[in-house]
């Protein structure tokens, strides 16, 4: 049997050279050698992983954080497990961690490496057009109130901010409904420097409606107006498109030089900048 080189943050891994899976669904196979012609993972607990996969690939595509070209390849190798044209690229057995870490990686890697190999790659790529972790396994980490006392305390803080000068909060609502779908902010205000930062968040079933260019236009009025700011600042993922072209649309403009500046604690975020000049 040939074999290639797969390499995760463990190190390098050698994978049977035509598999759609890759080092951590290899550790597994030689980590767990247990009744593996017999304990093998069931196939409906991969299909409901690939169920899972594709509705993430939307949701994530909804939020702006995936483009649409991984998104539909997910989706397409998504159905491909669903319809058991994969099937032989599942070998691991119940047998392992208790989170199911391996078969959810298992599951990632064959979506993303059958992916790249559609999309014109070769297994052997060092560079794949769809990551395991960074796309098929992506999520938007922001941290979500469990109990009351999580949101009480969540509210609190942000009238903290409001009380100390240093933020100010708006929720969205329809006009017809009072029922909160979004949130706009401006945070890190400094009112001796004339700036502040812009933050915003709506829910992907409102999103591409016009609501939050209308939220924007009129905080950005308000900002500059009422509050004499002189530069907002807002920072997005570099691959919100969503988010990015919002921002263009109101004449915002990437600051790389602020970029430099603050590297790397920045991590995967790009700068964009609204100054009273070009208002």
């Amino acid at each position: 049997m040939e074999y290639r080189i797969d390499k995760d943050t463990m190190g390098s891994v050698h994978v049977p050279a035509d598999a759609y899976y890759g080092a951590q669904t290899q550790r597994s196979i030689d980590n767990f050698k247990i009744a593996q012609d017999i304990n093998k993972m069931p196939k409906e607990i991969i299909k409901a992983f690939a169920y899972l996969k594709k509705a993430a690939a939307l949701t994530n595509l909804e939020a702006g954080v995936l483009t649409k070209e991984k998104s539909d390849m997910i989706g397409k190798v998504a159905d491909e497990i669903l319809a058991g044209k994969l099937d032989e690229y599942f070998p691991l057995v119940v047998w392992q961690t208790g989170s199911g870490t391996q078969s959810n990686m298992n599951v990632n890697e064959v979506i993303a490496y059958r992916g790249h190999v559609l999309n014109g790659g070769k297994l052997a790529d060092k560079e794949k057009f769809i990551h395991p972790n960074d796309d098929v396994n992506k999520f938007i980490d922001r941290p979500k109130a469990v109990t009351i006392g999580e949101a009480v305390q969540f509210i609190d803080k942000i009238n903290d901010v409001i009380a100390k000068r240093e933020g100010m909060y708006w929720g969205i609502h329809l006009k017809d409904d009072h029922k909160v779908v979004g949130a706009i902010c401006y945070w890190n205000i400094i009112e001796e420097k004339q700036c502040a930062d812009i933050g915003y968040e709506l829910h992907p079933c409102f999103q591409g409606k016009g609501i939050m260019q209308e939220a924007i236009e009129k905080v950005i009025s308000f900002g500059f107006e009422n509050m004499q700011l002189e530069m907002i600042t807002a920072f997005t993922h570099f691959d919100n498109k969503n988010s990015i072209k919002l921002l263009k649309k109101n004449k915002f403009i990437r600051n790389e030089k602020l970029e430099q500046e603050m590297k790397p604690d920045l991590g995967t975020c790009i700068i964009y900048t609204l100054s009273t000049s070009a208002k």
